[in-house]
């Protein structure tokens, strides 16, 4: 049985870390619990939290939610910090969306987003009434190295959302987050490149 030769087996190496990958970062799921879920509306932000110990790139963040008026209009944001404190300088991205009506349905929120190793908020909030539906029995699902931090909610809100006084708690909202985990950085596979070759040329010395 012919073993791989050293280049072969960086070569493999290589393969195997650019096609690391997770579909999904966190996914919190469960049956919802019935009716509207858990409301929002000038009174009051709620957001949810997770840590990544990891990058991911072309991440896109949904979330179930819905509305008993058409046209409800909420803001979402991603930032690294809630609370009194937290500035614009805290923020990755903000959005508006629409909430669906009538039956709760998946709310895409973000796409296309960078998202290094850190923890992150995902804040949802609105003039009128909306709801980010929720479930008693939850399922967290993570990829390597995530992990869910928790859910928050506020009594009051201020001109900054995220910079809302926040409770934190269960209360299981149902989102989702999903992207590809990072390549090492490109020094890193040169450093194999060379590593797989020098390998390669020592081999081919002893057996000369």
């Amino acid at each position: 049985m012919k073993c791989c030769t050293p280049l072969l087996f960086a070569a493999l190496v290589l393969f195997h870390v650019s096609d690391l990958c997770a579909d999904t970062v966190i996914s919190v799921t469960g049956p919802q619990a019935g009716g509207f879920g858990f409301g929002m509306n000038t009174t009051g932000s709620v957001a949810a939290s997770w840590i990544q110990s990891s990058a991911f790139t072309g991440v896109s963040i949904d979330a179930v939610l819905v509305a008993n008026s058409t046209a409800t209009i909420g803001t979402a944001y991603l930032t690294n910090q809630i609370g009194p404190g937290a500035t614009v300088a805290n923020q990755i991205a903000s959005a508006p969306f629409t909430f669906p009506t009538g039956s709760p349905a998946d709310t895409n929120l973000f796409s296309g987003l960078i998202l290094p190793a850190a923890t992150y908020y995902l804040v949802l909030t609105t003039a009128s009434n909306g709801f980010w539906e929720f479930t008693n029995s939850e399922t967290v699902t993570t990829a390597p190295g995530t992990s869910f931090n928790s859910d928050y909610f506020s009594t009051s809100n201020n001109a900054y959302p995220p910079a809302s006084n926040f409770n934190s708690g269960d209360a299981g909202f149902l989102f989702s987050v999903t992207g590809t985990a990072s390549v090492p950085e490109p020094s890193t596979l040169a450093l194999l490149l060379i590593s797989g070759g020098t390998l390669a040329g020592i081999t081919l010395r002893r057996r000369a």
